[in-house]
């Protein structure tokens, strides 16, 4: 996995698990979620971001959609 996301760079990409775990991702695609790099590796999850993550709203200009797909 990692050396698929070191293959594909300079394009950014992460691997998500089923419950939406972030498990690994090149540098360019942490950029694609600012600020999940500070949080410890197993709270790293697109749900837990998109609602308790402040840049999230910011991120997405329809977070009320994105939120309502999520999870």
């Amino acid at each position: 996995m990692l050396r698929m996301l070191d293959i594909v760079d300079p394009c950014p990409a992460y691997v998500l698990s089923r419950a939406n775990d972030l498990l690994a991702a090149n540098p360019r695609g942490l950029c694609l979620l600012p600020g999940i790099d500070a949080w410890p590796q197993n709270r790293r999850t697109t749900a837990r971001y998109t609602f308790l993550h402040p840049a999230a709203r910011s991120l997405h200009g329809n977070w009320e959609d994105v939120a309502a797909a999520t999870g």
